[in-house]
């Protein structure tokens, strides 16, 4: 299949763009639930999304940790993965407390606020091993810095520089589907940013496809309890 995708959360479920790597046709969409993405794409040889997949029992992920020294001044943007067992707690207090007890670290509350799509992501997984095949975790900032020939992003992606930054970056046919996508959602349901990651996620994803993607770590692959893969490409 020539079709690939690139996803990442939003407000009100996941923003997907998907594009035909024949014709360079894109087409960009919201989702409610991982579920119906999965169930959407089904055509998709790779869907490259930016949540972290394979979960450590205790230690921080060491594609975490290598992601981190490759941003350097960035690197404050890859949010540390939960452990797994963080993820059936209810409230933050419940999920920290969990993890402190897995690890000795309790969970910062940016990692929290997207732990629900972690789950989501996590037993979608589980469920599918078709899935598990085509599904693969990226992290934007570390495509954008791949893509700007190793450079970390000068400025922050919630700042209109970076933004402007971001988008001057994608090629010329992602930029056009940016320009078509963002009048179309209101931003308090999409942002910018989601449009720009589902976009370099996408960039990701073709080359996933390809075959020359890089890994954060590089082989080995390490598996999770569950044997899904912590490895973030770019």
């Amino acid at each position: 299949m020539s079709i690939v995708t690139g996803v990442d959360g939003c407000r009100i479920g996941w923003i997907a763009a998907t594009l035909k790597l024949t014709s360079e046709d894109f087409t960009v969409a919201v989702h409610s639930t991982f579920a119906d993405l999965l169930a959407s794409a089904k055509d998709s040889s790779v869907i490259a999304v930016d949540i972290p997949i394979g979960l450590s029992e205790s230690a921080p992920r060491p594609t975490d940790l290598s992601a981190r020294r490759f941003l350097g001044a960035r690197a404050s943007s890859v949010f540390p993965a939960p452990c797994r067992r963080a993820l059936y707690g209810t409230s933050y207090e419940s999920a920290s407390a969990l993890s402190f007890a897995a690890s000795g670290k309790k969970l910062t509350k940016q990692t929290f606020a997207i732990i629900g799509k972690i789950r989501e992501v996590d037993a979608a997984l589980r469920a599918d091993s078709t899935a598990q095949q085509r599904v693969v975790e990226v992290h934007p900032e570390v495509c954008f810095a791949v893509l700007n020939g190793d450079q970390p992003m000068a400025n922050a992606k919630k700042r209109s520089a970076g933004r402007r930054e971001r988008l001057a970056l994608l090629p010329a046919p992602y930029q056009a589907a940016f320009s078509a996508a963002r009048p179309r959602w209101l931003h308090k349901h999409v942002a910018t940013d989601d449009i720009l990651d589902a976009l370099v996620a996408v960039w990701t994803a073709s080359r996933v496809h390809s075959g020359t993607a890089r890994s954060f770590p590089p082989s080995p692959v390490v598996r999770d309890s569950e044997g899904l893969p912590m490895r973030i490409l770019a």
